[in-house]
């Protein structure tokens, strides 16, 4: 025997399974948005990462240009090395973030420094990196984070072969402290004080950063975007800053200097979207449930007052009674049976006494037959002939 409820229990019961399935699909709705918004944040970010690390390269072929055109110099050209000397002093003087131009011969001797007097003695580079590039590819190269040889600041070193005949006579090259130099290309990004740019050199040392620059130049970057850089020249990843802070991450490598920008927003950030969306349909489909619940309460109440008001109804009809009078009900379908059992009720109290029996007539005219036809009966047993 199925299990018995209430009128209202089916009331609700109804409600409950038609919302659910809505909200469900509502929840589904808002996680599919969610990460169709993460996606686009994605996109966004990875292609803010490319712009940035276009700047840089930006920043350093303009270094490059400069030096390049320096090179070209008629006083260098004829041997005016004090006259060459205040032509790079003038060009260090005019660039930001430039802390010295220095010359060297093709033997790894220094022939002047700006940052120290003319014809000071300076250190030999002939087993540097950066030097031995240029001699070898006889192009411009730009080096890892070093530290400037005069007061240890950690600056990027940029030198530019200086060809005579066909052959390279001398490194010239700038010093370049790029924390201070790109100050400017980051500020004019305009992120957030919760986001966090660095740039990072082929060491994965950092070379700028938005965020504590002082403390963190020079250093490794973070183990998460450290692995995560090495698999490739562009990618987004999610992990951890220095700080701790979980972020989603897009980087940028350039195809120039071997350079990287990373940026990174904190998680809880861009996550805060769809938690909003997911509280505002949870909210929203609680809301619509007490509201429809509280409704399926009230309509149940009153139909079941509808159809309780025929039961008195019904027991007088029961006993031949008359029923009692009612208050219109507004179910359509309570209305018509009350109104119908009212009319068979009436029919029977229309019905005259005697309607529906045999007139007395009627009972002595069977009588008579009978008693006739019981004489025949004993008058053809007299007449019959016996054995």
């Amino acid at each position: 025997m199925p299990a018995r409820m209430t009128l209202r229990a089916h009331l609700l019961a109804l409600v409950v399974v038609t919302l659910v399935p809505v909200l469900i699909f509502s929840g589904v709705l808002v996680v599919a948005i969610a990460q169709h918004e993460r996606r686009a944040v994605e996109r966004g970010l990875l292609e803010t990462a490319r712009a940035l690390s276009a700047s840089v390269d930006q920043q350093i072929n303009g270094a490059t240009a400069a030096l390049s055109a320096l090179a070209l110099s008629s006083r260098l050209a004829s041997g005016d090395l004090r006259g060459f000397y205040e032509e790079a002093r003038a060009l260090k003087d005019a660039q930001d973030g430039w802390d010295s131009v220095f010359l060297y011969d093709r033997d790894g001797e220094g022939l002047l420094d700006v940052r120290r007097p003319f014809g000071s003695a300076l250190a030999s580079m002939r087993q540097d990196e950066t030097f031995r590039q240029v001699l070898s590819s006889q192009r411009p190269v730009t080096s890892n984070l070093v530290q400037e040889p005069v007061d240890g600041r950690h600056v990027v070193r940029i030198a530019v072969p200086v060809t005579s005949g066909g052959r390279v006579r001398h490194a010239l090259g700038a010093y370049i402290d790029f924390q201070q130099r790109l100050r400017s290309v980051l500020g004019r990004q305009q992120f957030s004080d919760t986001w966090t740019a660095t740039v990072f050199d082929r060491q994965k040392l950092i070379v700028a950063r938005t965020r504590d620059a002082v403390q963190r130049v020079d250093t490794p970057i973070s183990a998460d975007l450290a692995e995560q850089s090495s698999r490739g020249r562009d990618g987004w990843h999610q992990g951890r800053t220095l700080e701790g802070v979980t972020v989603f991450a897009a980087f940028s490598r350039s195809p120039i200097t071997e350079w990287t920008v990373a940026i990174g927003i904190p998680a809880d950030l861009v996550n805060a979207s769809l938690r909003r969306s997911l509280m505002a349909v949870v909210s929203v489909g609680l809301t619509f449930l007490v509201v429809a619940a509280g409704l399926a309460v009230v309509i149940g109440r009153r139909i079941s007052a509808s159809i309780g008001s025929l039961s008195p109804a019904a027991h007088a009809l029961a006993r031949g009674g008359t029923a009692p009078d009612r208050a219109p009900s507004a179910v359509t379908e309570v209305e018509t049976l009350a109104r119908a059992r009212g009319g068979g009720a009436r029919r029977g109290r229309g019905r005259q006494p005697g309607e529906g029996r045999i007139p007395r007539h009627g009972v002595a005219r069977a009588a008579h037959a009978a008693h006739r036809g019981a004489r025949l009966g004993a008058h053809a047993a007299l007449r019959a002939p016996r054995p």
